[in-house]
């Protein structure tokens, strides 16, 4: 039998695996595995298969060809152990012998307790008391430092937004996207609208079917009072009243920022209600995106720029979909985007692989060469999109992200939303809009359920983890079955992947990385404690070993040096302490005692001795 033991820590995005006892970052048998390990790579991104990198997903490279009983020891988080398992299983059924596999969850973390005991431990270490202990007893300026960036960490990490951000050139059909994924028609779609205005859509809990519309200018005044509407083509009207088509002004002029409120509850996991406030950021559609990094705020078309850039690299780690038409060539303009990409990957060791999403949409009406696949159309974009020559991008290094493509029609989605399967022939007569959306719909479907079209399976070509995937076709399958085509053709569209990529994300990445920064921080000042402690203790045996000298020379030395062995066997034992802590660091739970036990138990010794407190 083979013993696999993984250990992910997502608040580190740390990794330890070892195979029969042996660490695989200390053989070669390992080495991709090892790349993955130590660039930090988010476990979930190497869980399943890459074809861009030949990787066959981590169960196949482990095992190989070999046939083997194994036991999966995982120690973690509750999400991330079922993510492994299920990636695992799937992997197992394909093979052509299945392993013979069993589970053990050894150890369950959980963001719910991480959160409780940061809440803990700053309640500690703002005390007048640990205050006081930095003021008195530092000498050394990095805990003083550490210390200083303790409430801007957790400031950050108490912030409940998490931004979605969507980027893209004009006529990619940014804005369809955006209705079908809030299941709203209310932003206009046409090329013109909005060159200079910014979009915020908001969760709201308690609006129900009913959207809210708000402006502000560019200081976050509100310009425009909020507004309820209780339908999508009243809002729509009123969108388009303050950003008129082909004018490049709004109304009133001062409107910079469009917020909207409707309920996304469908975009959350089911857990994260209310830990999260997202928010979708539709960016200006602009092929202008050539001049990122040209941040100068007077010039409100790089303003989509700015945004897109900002989520690239703040160390929130929020999502960033960038939308690209599937009926044209990627446009270079894209270039300037990728490279924050890379420079990004490159400084943060591969965080960046599963929060961009890389969306072709439009794929309904993709031609092909003849013998083309829409898989290979993908293939062929990835493989763009990690060209860094290609974007004049010299001297990289290999590219860290791997890009998560998903193929789309966000239109016909759209269409099944505003169902019209149901659509007459005097509705599509007198409305040419709702004809247009009956024809989309109607092709789509008669390739899906009539000819098997498999370049219309779109699903099925998106970067979804393996289980997600069954679980969708079993509900295609159903569907089909039970004669509701239009909800087969709704999976196809690619739509549902989009959403459940967003819920996943937010399940398993936003919390960590949202208190990445405050966790480093914890670290830092544990260990600058914990040095210091050992420092201070190095100087206080010396100063013991000397005044033990002095007393040998008094009357009654015999006993001094009774108690002075006494304090020497004391303080080895604080210095045992002391290395043991140093052990526990990388493992260290964010607990109150741990950090109250770091810094008292020195200190009660020290204050229990005369002798000892007069040699200091």
């Amino acid at each position: 039998m083979q013993k696999i033991k993984i250990k992910y820590n997502p608040y580190k995005m740390e990794t330890l695996l070892q195979v029969d006892g042996v660490n695989v970052c200390d053989v070669d048998d390992y080495i991709a595995i090892k790349e993955f390990i130590e660039t930090k790579t988010p476990l979930q991104t190497w869980l399943e298969p890459i074809e861009y990198k030949d990787w066959k997903g981590l169960l196949n490279e482990l095992t190989g060809d070999s046939h083997d009983k194994l036991e999966i020891h995982f120690y973690g988080r509750k999400i991330d152990f079922e993510d492994l398992r299920y990636s695992f299983e799937s992997l197992n059924e394909e093979r052509r012998v299945p392993h013979k596999i069993s589970y053990i969850h050894d150890k369950e973390l959980s963001d719910k307790r991480q959160k409780e005991g940061i809440d803990r431990v700053m309640k500690m270490l703002l005390s007048d008391e640990f205050k006081k202990i930095v003021q008195d007893y530092s000498k050394d300026s990095l805990l003083a430092k550490s210390y200083q960036a303790l409430p801007d960490a957790y400031e950050k990490a108490q912030n409940k937004d998490f931004k979605v951000v969507f980027a893209g050139v004009y006529s990619s059909g940014k804005s369809t996207i955006l209705n079908a994924l809030i299941r709203h028609n209310i932003l206009p779609t046409s090329d013109a609208t909005c060159t200079s205005k910014v979009c915020r859509i908001k969760h709201d809990s308690k609006i129900g079917n009913k959207i809210s519309l708000e402006c502000f200018d560019s200081k976050g005044k509100s310009v425009v009072k909020k507004r309820f509407f209780d339908s999508d083509e009243a809002c729509l009207k009123c969108f388009n009243s303050i950003t008129p088509i082909n004018s490049k002004e709004s109304n009133p002029p001062s409107v910079q920022t469009i917020e909207i409120g409707v309920d996304l509850s469908h975009l959350y996991p089911s857990d994260a209600m209310s830990d999260f406030n997202l928010v979708i950021i539709d960016t200006p559609g602009s092929d202008s995106m050539a001049s990122a990094g040209n941040t100068n705020s007077s010039d409100r078309s790089n303003m989509h720029e700015e945004i897109t850039i900002a989520a690239i690299t703040g160390q929130g780690k929020e999502m960033v979909v960038i939308c690209v038409d599937a009926l044209k060539e990627i446009p270079t303009s894209l270039g300037a985007l990728l490279k924050r990409i890379y420079d990004e990957t490159q400084d943060d060791h591969g965080d960046f692989n599963d929060r961009f999403l890389f969306v072709l949409n439009k794929c309904d009406n993709a031609t092909y060469n003849t013998g083309e696949t829409i898989t290979e159309k993908k293939k062929t974009f990835a493989e763009t999109v990690t060209d860094t020559e290609k974007w004049g991008i010299r001297n990289a290094e290999d590219v860290n992200f791997v890009p998560r493509v998903f193929m789309l029609s966000a239109y016909v989605d759209l269409a099944i939303r505003q169902k019209a399967f149901a659509f007459s022939l005097e509705d599509c007569k007198s409305n040419p809009e709702k004809k247009n959306l009956k024809q989309a719909y109607s092709k789509f479907k008669e390739n899906i359920t009539e000819y098997s079209d498999a370049n219309y399976f779109l699903m099925d070509n998106c970067d979804i983890p393996q289980d997600r995937r069954m679980k969708f076709k079993k509900m295609s399958d159903k569907s089909l079955k039970e004669g509701n085509k239009a909800e087969v053709v709704r999976i196809q569209t690619g739509i549902c992947c989009l959403e459940s990529a967003i819920r996943d994300y937010i399940e398993r990445y936003a919390y960590p990385f949202k208190v990445r920064a405050l966790v480093d921080t914890f670290d830092s000042i544990l260990k600058d404690i914990t040095d210091w402690t050992e420092y201070k203790a190095g100087v206080l045996q010396k100063a013991v070993e000397s005044l033990g000298e002095y007393q040998a020379q008094r009357k009654g030395a015999q006993q001094d040096a009774i108690e002075n062995e006494k304090r020497k066997e004391g303080l080895e034992r604080l210095k045992e302490e002391a290395e043991q802590q140093k052990r526990n660091i990388e493992n260290i739970k964010i607990d109150s005692s741990k950090l109250r036990g770091i810094t008292t138990s020195f200190f009660s010794k020290i204050q229990s001795t005369e002798c000892i407190k007069r040699s200091r």
